[in-house]
């Protein structure tokens, strides 16, 4: 399954939907959620289109970028296949969002959606991602001692084991260190996603609980994984 790396285009409404497609083909742990949701598009709002979307990418403080994986197989149509975004400033990142990305969400989408009882209003993965539209959750600073730049990866299946991953990640990670001179970068991770943490682990990411000098991790939501962005450069 051949396919290429390339950056995503802001002003690019089919990138900024291929990322909310990919988003919730993998939003289950890795697997399809698609039948988590009546309105698809709740994992993206979160975890990957506001990184290539161009009111966030338009403060220049935000500090994001997006890099689409296209399939060059001849029957595919350049399908975007998978992609992986981020940001090396998580905390202006975060502040952008609440400036530009937020408000219109909310209300696009209410709060008082969550109570609503009649068929076909909401499912329990919209309502989780409602509340976190309506009261993200921010990264706890000890995440932010080790490094404050973060990343977003996801890959269909149908490229996936194909190294594709480890190639993504040093797009970013030269992304990272050429335009913003980041030396280490993390990402967080589903629990229950068993194979993205061997993956991780493989190409050198490690839980930052175990790192030296990262206090405060323990007891946190989540799993955290960090590395050294020259070790994973391709």
């Amino acid at each position: 399954m051949a396919a290429h790396i390339r950056p995503a285009s802001p002003h690019s409404s089919s990138d900024l939907s291929a990322l909310s497609r990919i988003c919730v083909l993998t939003a289950n742990a890795g697997k399809d959620a698609s039948d988590n949701h009546i309105i698809a598009e709740m994992p993206g709002y979160v975890y990957a289109v506001p990184y290539g979307a161009p009111a966030v990418r338009d403060i220049p403080e935000s500090k994001t970028f997006a890099f689409i994986l296209e399939s060059d197989e001849p029957d595919s149509k350049g399908e975007a296949v998978g992609y992986v975004v981020g940001t090396a400033d998580t905390k202006a990142y975060e502040g952008a969002l609440e400036k530009v990305w937020w408000p219109s969400l909310r209300e696009k989408h209410p709060l008082a959606l969550k109570e609503a009882e009649e068929d076909g209003a909401l499912k329990a993965g919209d309502k989780s991602y409602l509340e976190i539209l309506h009261k993200p959750n921010l990264t706890p600073p000890a995440i932010l001692t080790y490094s404050p730049a973060h990343i977003h990866i996801n890959i269909l299946p149908s490229h996936q084991r194909r190294g594709y991953g480890r190639v993504l990640i040093g797009a970013a990670a030269r992304h990272l260190r050429e335009t913003w001179g980041v030396q280490r970068l993390w990402l967080g991770i589903d629990p229950k996603n068993g194979d993205a943490r061997t993956f991780y682990k493989k190409i050198g990411f490690k839980d930052l609980r175990e790192v030296n000098g990262v206090e405060g991790v323990e007891g946190l939501d989540g799993e955290y994984l960090g590395v050294d962005v020259n070790s994973v450069i391709v």
